[in-house]
């Protein structure tokens, strides 16, 4: 698994983290780690054929209602912010 395919920082509205920040953060977490966290998505992990140099784990989230993809993005910035300034 090398991760999700979008910028979680960038998808919840933060400005991009500078590289000590970057660092203090993916240090400490996933990003994959981070949504499982989330009370408002529901993950899927998936196993797929293993084949060379890719990944064979497929990361599925879902949210139900705009409100809920709204939550999950107060959530996420949440965490990044109290990662970044923990």
């Amino acid at each position: 698994m090398d991760g999700l395919d979008i910028d979680l920082v960038e998808w919840c509205g933060l400005p991009p983290l500078t590289d000590k920040e970057y660092d203090k953060v993916w240090n400490e977490i996933s990003d994959i780690q981070i949504i499982k966290n989330c009370f408002y998505a529901d993950v899927e992990e998936i196993e797929g054929p293993d084949i060379p140099r890719m990944s064979d784990t497929y990361v599925y989230v879902t949210v139900f209602t705009d409100k809920e993809h709204d939550k999950l993005k107060e959530e996420v910035r949440e965490c990044l912010i109290d990662l970044r300034d923990g």
